[in-house]
Protein backbone atom coordinates (compact mmCIF):
# COMPACT_ATOMS: atom_id res chain seq x y z
CA UNK A 1 0.00 0.00 0.00
CA UNK A 2 1.23 3.64 -0.96
CA UNK A 3 1.75 5.65 2.04
CA UNK A 4 -0.99 8.38 2.02
CA UNK A 5 0.46 12.50 3.03
CA UNK A 6 -2.74 13.12 5.39
CA UNK A 7 -2.98 9.69 7.05
CA UNK A 8 0.53 10.09 8.59
CA UNK A 9 -0.14 13.59 9.35
CA UNK A 10 -3.55 12.58 11.48
CA UNK A 11 -1.18 10.04 12.90
CA UNK A 12 1.68 12.08 13.67
CA UNK A 13 -1.05 14.62 15.23
CA UNK A 14 -2.60 12.11 17.58
CA UNK A 15 0.71 11.05 19.09
CA UNK A 16 -0.34 13.56 22.18
CA UNK A 17 -3.33 11.27 22.71
CA UNK A 18 -1.14 8.02 21.99
CA UNK A 19 1.30 8.90 25.16
CA UNK A 20 -1.86 10.32 26.90
CA UNK A 21 -3.97 7.10 26.61
CA UNK A 22 -1.19 5.43 27.98
CA UNK A 23 -1.28 2.21 26.07
CA UNK A 24 -5.17 2.00 25.44
CA UNK A 25 -4.88 3.51 22.08
CA UNK A 26 -2.90 2.59 18.79
CA UNK A 27 -2.65 4.71 15.33
CA UNK A 28 -1.81 3.19 12.03
CA UNK A 29 -2.63 3.49 8.58
CA UNK A 30 -3.70 0.61 6.71
CA UNK A 31 -6.40 -0.62 4.73
CA UNK A 32 -9.76 -2.54 6.64
CA UNK A 33 -8.70 -5.79 4.88
CA UNK A 34 -5.43 -5.58 6.67
CA UNK A 35 -7.23 -4.83 10.56
CA UNK A 36 -6.42 -8.69 11.83
CA UNK A 37 -2.59 -8.35 10.76
CA UNK A 38 -2.81 -4.42 12.07
CA UNK A 39 -4.00 -5.12 15.43
CA UNK A 40 -1.17 -8.49 15.77
CA UNK A 41 1.26 -6.17 14.48
CA UNK A 42 0.39 -3.97 17.51
CA UNK A 43 0.18 -6.99 19.95
CA UNK A 44 -3.74 -6.48 20.34
CA UNK A 45 -5.47 -10.09 20.65
CA UNK A 46 -8.87 -7.86 21.38
CA UNK A 47 -10.52 -3.89 21.41
CA UNK A 48 -13.44 -2.94 22.65
CA UNK A 49 -13.26 -0.78 19.51
CA UNK A 50 -12.29 0.50 16.44
CA UNK A 51 -12.71 3.73 14.53
CA UNK A 52 -12.00 3.86 11.17
CA UNK A 53 -11.01 6.96 8.97
CA UNK A 54 -11.73 5.95 5.57
CA UNK A 55 -11.04 8.98 4.03
CA UNK A 56 -14.31 9.93 2.69
CA UNK A 57 -15.31 13.81 2.64
CA UNK A 58 -17.78 15.80 2.55
CA UNK A 59 -16.14 18.05 -0.52
CA UNK A 60 -17.38 20.95 -2.75
CA UNK A 61 -16.07 19.13 -5.67
CA UNK A 62 -19.19 16.64 -5.24
CA UNK A 63 -16.89 13.52 -5.29
CA UNK A 64 -18.69 11.12 -2.68
CA UNK A 65 -21.98 12.07 -4.75
CA UNK A 66 -21.07 11.44 -7.77
CA UNK A 67 -18.83 8.04 -6.27
CA UNK A 68 -22.78 7.26 -4.47
CA UNK A 69 -24.47 8.24 -7.77
CA UNK A 70 -22.50 6.20 -10.35
CA UNK A 71 -22.10 3.06 -7.97
CA UNK A 72 -25.89 2.55 -6.70
CA UNK A 73 -27.42 4.33 -10.06
CA UNK A 74 -31.04 4.94 -9.82
CA UNK A 75 -30.96 4.06 -5.90
CA UNK A 76 -29.17 7.13 -4.57
CA UNK A 77 -31.30 9.35 -3.57
CA UNK A 78 -29.11 12.27 -2.08
CA UNK A 79 -32.37 13.63 0.13
CA UNK A 80 -32.58 10.45 1.89
CA UNK A 81 -30.88 9.88 5.37
CA UNK A 82 -29.13 7.06 5.22
CA UNK A 83 -27.56 5.61 8.44
CA UNK A 84 -23.73 5.01 8.30
CA UNK A 85 -24.05 1.73 10.42
CA UNK A 86 -26.73 -0.43 11.67
CA UNK A 87 -25.54 0.94 15.28
CA UNK A 88 -26.99 4.35 14.46
CA UNK A 89 -29.76 6.20 12.86
CA UNK A 90 -26.82 9.21 12.05
CA UNK A 91 -26.05 9.32 8.20
CA UNK A 92 -22.94 10.64 7.39
CA UNK A 93 -23.62 14.84 7.52
CA UNK A 94 -23.99 14.10 10.94
CA UNK A 95 -21.76 12.35 11.66
CA UNK A 96 -18.79 14.62 9.86
CA UNK A 97 -20.77 17.60 11.97
CA UNK A 98 -19.86 15.35 15.01
CA UNK A 99 -16.16 15.13 13.44
CA UNK A 100 -16.13 19.01 13.11
CA UNK A 101 -17.45 19.44 16.66
CA UNK A 102 -15.59 16.80 18.66
CA UNK A 103 -12.15 17.19 16.85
Amino acid sequence: MRPCAASQAAIASGAELVSIAGGRLALAEGRFSELDSIAQAYGIAAADGVVLDVGATIGADGGVERLLAATLGDAYNPAAVQPVCPCTDLGHDDVAILKMECG
